[in-house]
This record gives C-alpha cells, sequence and structure tokens, in this order.
C-alpha cells in the first residue's frame, strides 16, 4: 500500500549521551506494537544498539534507522549518538529529517552537548521539539528544566504536558493539547483536581500560540476567545514548521510514560517533507514530489559483513522501487 508524502515524519532523536535517547526510541517501537517488548540499553537487545562495540560499551555509536505506524502517519525515526566523537553520524542525519527531538535529562539538565546539537539545528532551521526524560528519577523537576530551556536558548518553550508527580511520585503525564492524563502503559484518566488550574493556564497559552500560526486563526481567536482543537492543531502546526515556538514534553522512557503523547506530537504537529525544497550546489533546489524524474540523496553508509556496503538515501523526487537500480553516472535508471 502507497503511503502518501504528507503522512510520512521523518525525525532524528537527538541529545547528550546518556539522556535516555535508545531508550525512548524503544519504548516507541513497543508502543506501536513494532517490537513485542522494550528491551533496555544494559540488556545488549535494543533495537538501535546492535553492533558488538555498542552492546559492549552501552552506548550509541552510530545512528540506526527504525520506523513505526501510529495514526495515519509513517514514522521514520533516526536515532543518533550522543557523543561528540561521532558527530558526523548526527549532522548527516539532521539533514534527513524535517524534525529533531532533543532528548534532556531532568535531573542534569542541559549539558555541553544539548547547546552544541542545538546550535546546529539553529544552523539548519531544523524544527524541533524537547522531550524532558528522567521524570521518574531523583531532582527531576518539569518547571527547572523548561526554565533551563528557555533561559539557554532564548526560545518560546511551551509545554504540551506536564508531568503526574515528579521523582518517585510520577505516574504519567497530563496532555494539555487533548487534555487528559495519561498513566503509565498509556491509559488515559482523569485529570487531577488540583492540576486543573496549572493546567488550564498552560491550556491559554498553546491556544494563543496556536492563534498566531495563521492571520485567519487570529481573526477567530480575537472573535471567539478561543479556538477549536482542529484549529488549534493547524496553528501549532505552522508554529512548529515556522520555528516560532518549541513544544516541551516530558515523561519517563525507562517507566513508559509520555511516550504515547510524543507519538501523538510527532504524527499531528510535525512537518512532512516538502514543506522548503532541497538545496542543490550552484544555488538550485529540487522539490519533494513523487512526480517527476528519480533525484536523492545519500545521508548514511555503513558497512555490514553479511551484506557488505549498506548505503540510505532519502528520495526527493520521482520513485525508486525495490530491486531498481539507479545509474549516478549516468543519472537514470538501469533496467
Amino acid at each position: 500500500m502507497a503511503i502518501s508524502m504528507n503522512a510520512i515524519r521523518n525525525v532524528a532523536v537527538c541529545g547528550h549521551g546518556g539522556t535516555g535517547k535508545t531508550t525512548l526510541t524503544e519504548q516507541m517501537l513497543f508502543r506501536a506494537g513494532v517490537i513485542p517488548k522494550a528491551e533496555s540499553v544494559d540488556s545488549g537487545r535494543t533495537q538501535s544498539d546492535y553492533l558488538e562495540d555498542e552492546i559492549k560499551h552501552k552506548f550509541s555509536i552510530h545512528t540506526s534507522l527504525t520506523k513505526l505506524p501510529w495514526k495515519d502517519a509513517k514514522i521514520n525515526i533516526l536515532d543518533t549518538p550522543g557523543s561528540a566523537d561521532f558527530i558526523g553520524e548526527v549532522v548527516s542525519s539532521f539533514r534527513a529529517a524535517e524534525t529533531a527531538v532533543m532528548v534532556i535529562s531532568a535531573p542534569a539538565g542541559i549539558q555541553i552537548e544539548t547547546v552544541k546539537l542545538w546550535r546546529r539545528l539553529d544552523n539548519r532551521n531544523l524544527p524541533r521539539l524537547v522531550f524532558i526524560n528522567k521524570m521518574d528519577q531523583d531532582r527531576a523537576s518539569f518547571q527547572k528544566s523548561l526554565e533551563e530551556v528557555r533561559e539557554a536558548f532564548k526560545v518560546t518553550a511551551v509545554p504540551l504536558n506536564l508531568p503526574l508527580g515528579e521523582g518517585g511520585s510520577h505516574e504519567g503525564i497530563v496532555d494539555i493539547l487533548h487534555m487528559k492524563a495519561v498513566t503509565a502503559g498509556g491509559k488515559d484518566a482523569e485529570i487531577p483536581a488540583d492540576m486543573t488550574d496549572e493546567v488550564n493556564k498552560w491550556r491559554q497559552q498553546l491556544v494563543e500560540m496556536a492563534a498566531e500560526g495563521d492571520d485567519e486563526l487570529t481573526e477567530k481567536f480575537f472573535e471567539n476567545d478561543t479556538l477549536e482543537g482542529p484549529d488549534i492543531i493547524k496553528g501549532l502546526q505552522e508554529g512548529m514548521a515556522g520555528n516560532t515556538f518549541v513544544p516541551v514534553l516530558c515523561g519517563s522512557a525507562e517507566a513508559g510514560t509520555g511516550i504515547s503523547d510524543l507519538l501523538n506530537i510527532l504524527a499531528e504537529l510535525c512537518p512532512a517533507p516538502g514543506r522548503e525544497a532541497e538545496p542543490l550546489e550552484g544555488g538550485e533546489t529540487v522539490e519533494y514530489s513523487t512526480e517527476g524524474d528519480f533525484s536523492g540523496f545519500v545521508f548514511k553508509t555503513s558497512i555490514d559483513k553479511f551484506s557488505g556496503k549498506l548505503s540510505f538515501l532519502k528520495v526527493v523526487s520521482g520513485i525508486l522501487k525495490p530491486g531498481e537500480v539507479f545509474n549516478t553516472r549516468i543519472e537514470k535508471k538501469e533496467r
């Protein structure tokens, strides 16, 4: 079954080493039903870290590619290394992605690679969201982490969810966009009464941010003093794609909280390929389209002891079917 280009989400998961990127990727695959169990990095059986050195040292040294279905979207995840030693893997992944998920450890806060990677995202003007991880650990504070993001990067960081408890009392999140609580395992629940005022406050800010994303929405907001669900989604899509604000989510990859909410945001708000044309050398561009002649670029090449040299490419225009051969020397497909 053919997948519409508008349904594709190419997402680079990035952050300082040890913030939980691979565990988060594993939980997303599990929640989407791609794998039967979410493994830990310590187990050596995660989908992302499969090289011998990664299993031995328990950290990523290459970008791994996985995919999952969620709602009507196909989400391609690029799980990137956190060490500066492998920055080339990260940079090439940024070129292949339309969205970055910056993972930050709540107890550790913003670290050196967080800052360096953020600058690289700025250089590409790549839309991004922040996932504040490890909310179940001691010294985790969502408010503190939110303020750190705002202060360090001088951005309008807007929470799309709030934690249900912090540290040892953490048990889920409150989804501000859809106005519901979600416990570990993705089960819906009522918003606690003692959080109602705080949730309403952030909900209002979210609506105001959505209204700024489109002139028509701004008029609707001034006429009605609010926006309905579809209009909020539309406004946030525009704002995120234009980098006018940074969505902030939270949870615990280890405990499995905030995972469904993250997937919802990736599917509902993040841009698909084609919003901007792909630049070429010499100043020319190629529009993203399934029509026309085939074009694409290789963003990663690896050596597999069984398969040999493997190159990963992103299709920009046209279609390349399984089994087809494209001759780069003459720039044509071969029969």
